[in-house]
């Protein structure tokens, strides 16, 4: 992690401990604003969605949409895009629905823990906090032809005497606070002409704006040094819109211009230059495509363009995600941490596992150009964005290239063909690896994921399922003497980093090879190496791999190969390893998990064989 993230951590522990937090996070603030509603009626700051009267979506009459908002103004969420479940009363705002377990609400933000065994996972109390349920509401609100403006503001001003100013599990995240501005402010410019949004209300929305913005600067640090990831593009988004977005509010002009320079940071440290990600998630990394539609429209929009390396990691990011996506129903491969994240949830229509409508709406502002061939409801999401297509940023369409495709920075191989996708994990970790997955194969045919990756379930899991589903067992890959590649350190947190040593591919007339090797299990030998050779019939569903240990005395290997019980009649397996069958879990959605089957190999020779060929 370096000495700078282990200052900032003990610096961090100490103002806990002293109460210096209390002090520069003060409980219960108030700063009383008189901005007039008229006045912001009249000269309303630029978003990216204008009062209702004045849209002009296409109407989309629609009943799913009509029913999931109504399982809402009855108190029902959805949680992580998947899982509804109903929290209301006085502690629907500190209730974890997964245990009914009730944070406490009259303490200070610094005090309440992230994770325990009686509380469970907080990520179950921030969801409904996010306000990512106000888009489901808009859209049926507009849609629909509903009038949801008196319930949504009732729960904006409900949660603001509900959560004090820096009290409670909801002060306890930058990044949730930051999301829940976002939101809210879609709603203040949705309902700008509404009769429910007196002036009152308005202005205490803008005194708990003020401070959760204030909250989030004032934390920056524990994002920009100590987390590093998808927070802090969240949380640097909010503070370089926060101008844009509230010109009024005192702090926003020394806000955004610092914002802005971090989230440029950020974007150009954290995507790297062929557009992969330091997070080594497919889901995190749609995260930050969201977080870059929503900045690159809005600070056009304003006239305020960012750095050109912020438009070109953009367009980078959005082809290696492409070049992944190999579903039918626009799926990508279930890689790496997944917790439900989908801030904006515009694609109704779309599964959560469909990334079409995030690719498609940052593709159509980059290039003026659909990304996809086929119509479909993926098309709306870009228009709910608020911005038009245009072709000012000479960006051209992105289109599936066929054979291999290398992504050396990220450590990513993909081989994509008419009928199938081999994606191949290969890479040296500069930055924290998610999961210990490396030489990890993942295989589509014909819009199917036959050989799968686990996924990562829940943060807060029992000890033996995080390692299950972060560790190298849950992936298609090898493990020395049952061994991950890694050794375990804290929750997200992995220790002797393995690192790739080779990596390339190539194809002759046949077929198509990838070789790499890796040098890992540096907790049980220093110098233990695993080479990976794939070779891959031309058009045929057929592959050959070729795994070799080196560098440890006696050990034996187990080759892992993970797939869903309705595909075991349709793959064939066949390997010089000994060979043993057992159940195995995957989770395609956060806080979800069902069996799966698992074929093993096991020998105590250096080299395994292994022939997989694959049936419609």
């Amino acid at each position: 992690m370096g000495l700078r993230y282990t200052f900032f951590r003990v610096w961090l522990e100490f103002q806990r401990e002293t109460g210096l937090l209390l002090r520069k996070f003060p409980a219960n603030a108030k700063k009383e604003f008189n901005y007039s509603l008229d006045q912001w009626r009249k000269s309303r700051p630029n978003f990216l969605i204008s009062p209702k009267a004045e849209l002009n979506w296409v109407k989309i009459r629609d009943l799913k949409l009509a029913s999931m908002a109504e399982r809402i103004v009855n108190g029902e969420m959805i949680y992580f895009s998947r899982r509804w479940l109903k929290t209301e009363g006085e502690h629907k705002w500190h209730i974890n629905p997964d245990n009914a377990y009730i944070f406490p609400s009259n303490i200070h933000w610094s005090k309440i823990q992230d994770f325990s065994q009686e509380s469970g996972d907080i990520k179950f109390v921030w969801e409904r906090s996010r306000f990512s349920w106000i888009i489901t509401l808009i859209a049926d609100d507009y849609h629909n032809e509903k009038d949801h403006a008196e319930w949504i503001l009732k729960e904006i001003s409900d949660w603001i005497n509900r959560n004090p100013v820096n009290v409670g599990p909801n002060w306890r995240c930058s990044q949730e606070i930051s999301l829940r501005l976002i939101n809210w402010t879609y709603a203040l410019h949705y309902f700008a002409e509404s009769k429910y949004m007196t002036n009152d209300l308005f202005n205490e929305i803008l005194n708990s704006i003020y401070w959760q913005a204030h909250h989030v600067y004032k934390n920056i640090k524990f994002s920009l040094i100590a987390v590093r990831n998808n927070h802090a593009i969240t949380e640097t988004t909010l503070l370089m819109l926060s101008e844009i977005m509230f010109p009024f509010l005192p702090n926003v002009e020394k806000w955004s211009r610092k914002g802005r320079k971090w989230f440029e940071a950020e974007i150009a440290y954290q995507i790297y230059k062929d557009g992969t990600f330091l997070q080594f998630s497919h889901n995190y990394h749609r995260v930050v495509i969201q977080l870059l539609t929503l900045a690159l429209a809005l600070t056009e929009k304003a006239n305020k363009p960012l750095d050109q390396q912020v438009y070109q990691r953009a367009y980078s990011s959005l082809n290696f995600l492409f070049q992944c996506q190999a579903g039918s129903e626009g799926e990508l491969p279930n890689y790496g941490a997944n917790d439900g994240a989908l801030f904006f949830p515009w694609s109704w229509q779309s599964d959560y596992r469909d990334y079409r409508p995030q690719l498609s709406s940052l593709h159509m502002f980059l290039t003026g150009k659909t990304l996809y061939k086929e119509n479909g409801p993926w098309d709306m999401e870009s228009m709910h964005w608020g911005f038009k297509p245009t072709a000012n940023h000479a960006f051209k369409p992105i289109t599936k290239k066929m054979g291999w495709s290398e992504f050396i920075d990220g450590g990513f191989f993909l081989l994509n063909e008419k009928d199938s996708m081999t994606f191949v994990r290969c890479g040296k970790h500069k930055d924290r690896p998610s999961q210990a997955d490396n030489l990890h194969v993942d295989i589509w045919y014909r819009g199917k994921n036959y050989l799968i990756d686990a996924g990562s379930y829940k943060y807060n899991a029992e000890p033996h399922e995080i390692l299950y589903f972060s560790g190298t067992e849950s992936h298609n890959t090898v493990m020395v003497n049952d061994s991950n590649q890694m050794a375990k350190g804290g929750r997200f947190i992995w220790l002797d980093w393995s690192q790739a040593l080779t990596n390339e591919c190539g194809e002759d007339a046949s077929q198509f090879w990838f070789s790499g090797s890796i040098l890992a299990f540096k907790h049980i030998g220093r110098r233990i190496t695993h080479t990976r050779k794939i070779s891959k019939i031309k058009d045929v569903p057929k592959w050959e791999i070729h795994d070799e240990i080196s560098g440890v005395g006696s050990f034996q290997v187990k080759q892992n190969w993970h797939f869903l019980p309705e595909f075991e009649k349709h793959i064939e397996i066949v390997s010089t390893g000994h060979k043993s069958f057992f159940d195995g879990w995957y989770s395609t959605y956060y806080g979800e998990k069902s069996r799966s089957r698992t074929i093993a190999y096991l020998t105590n020779k250096k080299s395994i064989w292994t022939k997989i060929e694959l049936t419609p």
